[in-house]
């Protein structure tokens, strides 16, 4: 008898999103970032990207009720504030961040897909604000802020999120395909509004 083999939804996101993340990392900007090389007004203009793409979800993601129902509190995860910061630093102060435009349906599943995203960024983010910490603000602080998202409790806010997709999975395995959706069209997000910094 032919052993079945299934993929939970995080073996999913992580197999489907690979070619995304793959092709997000060889983008020049992304290189420059991970090698500690971009300039410093490349880095403002690409956080002034990276702003416009929060502005435009975070509030959508947070207005959803259905986070309470699995103990996630989204509010305390927003990152637009860490954005700000970081660009005020850098001397970028009462810029106007255009809102990115969302070319994919919204709905809870297409959300939460957004949100692994966004989550996952806070591990590799680690990574980037130990090579980017000679970029120094007005104040001497590194303009890293975004990147070092939770600090210390960037792991263990990964690993409530992680557990967050096995509660959702168990409970609605019929829209696993709409967070992988979401997933994409995140990545495919980052990379159509980064693309001009290339």
């Amino acid at each position: 008898m032919p052993t079945v083999i299934t993929h939970t939804l995080r073996q999913r996101l992580k197999e489907l999103t690979l070619p995304f993340h793959t092709e997000l990392e060889k983008m020049p900007v992304a290189v420059t970032l991970t090698d500690g090389s971009i300039e410093r007004k490349k880095y403002a203009d690409y956080l002034t990207k990276i702003a416009a793409i929060h502005q435009t979800l975070e509030p959508l993601i947070a207005e959803m009720s259905e986070w309470k129902q699995y103990g996630i509190d989204p509010s305390q995860r927003l990152r637009l504030p860490l954005l700000l910061a970081d660009l005020e630093a850098l001397g970028k102060t009462n810029i106007l961040i255009e809102s990115a435009v969302l070319d994919t349906p919204w709905n809870f599943a297409t959300a939460v897909g957004t949100m692994y995203v966004l989550e996952g960024s806070t591990m590799g983010g680690q990574i980037l604000s130990r090579k980017l910490s000679h970029m120094l603000g007005d104040d001497g602080i590194p303009c890293t802020r975004y990147f070092q998202a939770y600090g210390e409790n960037s792991m263990k806010r990964w690993g409530e999120f992680c557990q967050f997709l096995d509660l959702y999975e168990a409970a609605n395995p019929h829209s696993c395909d709409h967070v992988i959706l979401g997933a994409c069209a995140m990545f495919l997000m980052i990379m159509r509004d980064t693309h001009e910094l290339s």
